[in-house]
């Protein structure tokens, strides 16, 4: 509440001046005590991320308040609260806040995200678990935020897939359009998004190191193979030839090979592995 107190006759001109000055800057006491507030606010907030295991609290607090947080004073909303602790108690804190920015950014304004399903407790364990162990996977939820609620869905976490799957799958992915640039886009959706549920599933400890190692490798030799096919299509078309069908009569993949060496050949690639081919 704002008290007003009588100015002594001698201040008189004094304050009319002064009054004069906050009409012509729109300045008043109610504003005054709104920026007191909002410094004793933000002190506050930076305050509680240090306490929580922040490094840069300054800047987890800036950032906090850019996707909407409130104050996170005993009357924040119990989203707000789950959240930030989701985050406060995960393998990086200040990386996870800093990719989950980058998720808000993509998907809806500031005002909307803390009223999305995201902050159901278990989406948001699982989104903030993505968000503070992998930059890559949480590039992948930022350009494709519709992702994450794929991700939930029963099947998809559940099983892994065999390598026949991974190809049928991609076949039928690319098979949907006609030009090859869509096509290969498509391939390349395809192999984002299974390389998130991938992760997602490595993260959560649902898939054993050798599964992850082993679904890593199909999904990469499932692409490849699509990639080759879709280069053989192109030089059909552009030769004027039936796509099953070479120059000289035969079917183009009879006298082509692609062998998959190294890690890749024995089923045990992982995240940075480096492909090694041989076409013959």
């Amino acid at each position: 509440m704002i008290r007003f107190q009588r100015i002594p006759a001698s201040r008189a001109r004094v304050q009319e001046s002064n009054a004069g000055f906050q009409r012509k800057f729109a300045v008043n006491g109610r504003d005054e005590s709104r920026a007191r507030r909002g410094e004793r606010d933000g002190a506050s907030l930076e305050a509680l991320f240090a306490s929580r295991g922040f490094a840069a609290p300054e800047k987890a607090a800036a950032i906090w308040r850019g996707i909407g947080g409130g104050a996170l004073a005993p009357s924040a909303s119990r989203r707000e609260a789950v959240l930030l602790g989701e985050i406060a108690s995960s393998a990086d804190p200040d990386l996870a806040l800093v990719n989950l920015a980058r998720y808000v950014e993509a998907t809806a304004s500031p005002g909307a995200f803390f009223g999305s399903f995201v902050l159901e407790r278990p989406i948001c364990r699982l989104a903030v678990t993505i968000f503070s162990c992998s930059v890559h996977l949480s590039e992948i939820l930022a350009r494709n935020p519709g992702y994450l609620a794929w991700l939930i869905e029963e099947p998809t976490l559940g099983r892994g897939k065999a390598h026949s799957q991974y190809r049928a799958e991609l076949a039928e992915h690319a098979a949907v359009f006609r030009d090859p640039r869509r096509r290969l886009n498509a391939v390349k959706r395809y192999h984002r998004r299974e390389t998130l549920r991938i992760g997602a599933r490595d993260l959560l400890g649902v898939a054993a190191v050798e599964e992850v190692a082993s679904e890593l490798s199909f999904l990469a030799d499932a692409v490849i193979e699509a990639a080759i096919d879709l280069a053989f299509a192109e030089l059909a078309s552009r030769e004027g030839l039936a796509p099953d069908e070479g120059p000289d009569g035969e079917a183009p993949f009879r006298r082509f090979a692609g062998i998959s060496l190294g890690k890749l050949g024995g089923t045990e690639l992982n995240y940075s592995s480096d492909v090694d081919l041989l076409f013959v």
